[in-house]
């Protein structure tokens, strides 16, 4: 099914009125292959594509010159500098759309595991222990 627009965290209303016309909630489980991703990126965000080529570019010089290591970190600091802040939904999935496919998956649930005592729910919605202990006091205070 291919993809017309796509929401990113939309107001209740909005999300409301977009479930009423059949559209479809985005449980962001993404399935490419990192070439597509990377021709997707050059085309609707060249600027930070640049970016990433400069990066490998680095890392294939180390490669033939190991002495030049020392000058690696100065190197990607400045690169990384260049990169401003981006939300991958927002500013990579949104733009994307022409490129993208969905699949309805009927009977399926969502968690937001954003945090861990969510995962921890989760996984005792279906009947299984977690295999991690997490401080519930200190997630508490945080979120408190």
């Amino acid at each position: 099914m291919a993809i017309h627009k796509f929401h990113e965290k939309p107001a209740k209303p909005k999300a409301y009125g977009l479930l009423r016309h059949r559209c479809l909630w985005n449980t962001m489980v993404l399935v490419a292959k990192v070439g597509a991703l990377w021709e997707i990126g050059t085309r609707i965000m060249p600027q930070l594509m640049n970016r990433f080529d400069m990066i490998r570019y680095v890392f294939q010089v180390i490669q033939q010159e190991p002495k030049i290591r020392d000058h690696v970190e100065i190197a990607l600091s400045h690169i990384y500098r260049g990169i401003l802040p981006l939300d991958f939904s927002r500013d990579f999935l949104a733009h994307a759309a022409a490129w993208s496919l969905v699949l309805p998956m009927p009977d399926l649930a969502w968690s937001d595991w954003g945090r861990p005592e969510r995962i921890a729910e989760s996984l005792r919605q279906i009947g299984a222990r977690p295999a991690f202990q997490f401080a519930r006091e200190a997630c508490i205070r945080r979120d408190g």
